[in-house]
């Protein structure tokens, strides 16, 4: 995916970064209650093309794996939420 990087530690440094930023989003997002992916997805990603739609619910849903998997999150009908 691209050249060789001299500085991969700092690169994934970022990308870790990156994903407990968005981790985040989403944890303050159910803050405010119950929501489905669809939903989380308009809260975060505000202007987004549609067409970058599903795969921005296809990272959602990841984060969201994650965090039931640390008992931070359930879902019950579609409808996730902070334990």
């Amino acid at each position: 995916h691209g050249p060789t990087r001299e500085d991969a530690v700092a690169l994934i440094d970022e990308y870790i970064a990156h994903r407990l930023e968005r981790e985040g989003q989403i944890v303050d997002a159910l803050r405010s209650g119950p929501r489905t992916i669809p939903e989380l997805r308009s809260v975060i990603y505000r202007e987004l093309d549609e067409r970058l739609r599903r795969a921005a619910e296809i990272q959602i849903s990841a984060h969201l794996i994650k965090l039931q998997e640390e008992g931070r999150v359930t879902e019950e009908r579609g409808r996730y939420r902070l334990t």
